[in-house]
């Protein structure tokens, strides 16, 4: 009885063009923005609390001290509102899978 839909936009495109409720129906978002990207911690931080207790946030990344260390500052200053459920790195690629609160 449900029905799913691929969106293959990059993410803040789509998230003006939706209305703010709906992000709390979402069963999961995986984001895959480029290596690097300055703007992945304000985008995190902007989607997560509109995101409902369940909601799988999927971040893939890459592995540079950097970007490891934003992470790592992201979730402990919002692990109220999410738990870090699983990490896996791959070569130069990592995967983070959270679990909303």
């Amino acid at each position: 009885d449900k029905a799913y839909t691929l969106v293959t936009l990059p993410f803040e495109r789509w998230l003006k063009q939706i209305p703010e409720a709906f992000l709390n129906r979402l069963d999961w978002v995986y984001l895959d923005p480029p290596y690097g990207y300055p703007g992945l911690q304000t985008l995190l931080r902007q989607i997560l609390p509109k995101l409902s207790s369940g909601c799988v946030l999927i971040v893939e990344h890459g592995r540079s001290d950097k970007e490891m260390t934003m992470l790592r500052e992201f979730h402990t200053a919002h692990c109220q509102h999410c738990d870090l459920h699983k990490q896996i790195d791959c070569g130069d690629t990592g995967v983070c899978i959270f679990v909303v609160i």
